[in-house]
């Protein structure tokens, strides 16, 4: 709470915003305290955006290349001996300073056209482009063959 009011002056709105971390999560309608942070896209979850400037700083005054979209973010290094380095400093800059977990399975720092970023990656070349990542066409072609399977006909109203 102390980062988000050095950002949001509002008393009301920090108010809101603690009742929303405090709230509990409801499964099958009973409902659970909550014991750690906010559940991955909940409302408060666009909150890593405040949490998480101070990682776009770090990452910056390091000189790395990274893009990052709410609590996504994509580190880009030359080589595998770096991927490695990185990936360890940053960890512990995250769980340590900022109190956040790391998915490790969820994690990877990489060359950019190993990544894939919000669907898309980027191609290997001289002067790089950006492109669908091929898990993402391989799913939009399945899906487009689904809808267009001539033993499963839709009907289009109009």
């Amino acid at each position: 709470m102390g980062l988000i009011a050095k950002k949001v002056q509002d008393k009301q709105i920090l108010k809101l915003i603690r009742k929303y971390i405090e709230s509990g999560i409801m499964i099958n309608g009973i409902s659970i305290a909550n014991e750690q942070g906010v559940p991955q896209g909940g409302p408060c979850s666009l909150l890593s955006n405040i949490m998480l400037d101070l990682l776009d700083k770090e990452l910056e005054e390091r000189g790395h290349k990274f893009v990052r979209y709410a609590d996504h973010c994509n580190i880009y290094v030359k080589t595998r001996k770096s991927e490695n380095r990185v990936k360890q400093s940053i960890t512990q800059f995250i769980e340590q300073k900022l109190k956040f977990k790391v998915n490790q399975e969820k994690s990877a720092v990489d060359r950019p056209w190993k990544c894939k970023f919000l669907g898309f990656s980027f191609t290997h070349h001289l002067n790089p482009k950006i492109r669908i990542a091929k898990e993402s066409m391989k799913r939009a072609k399945q899906r487009v063959k689904e809808i267009t399977s001539r033993s499963k006909p839709l009907t289009f109203l109009s």
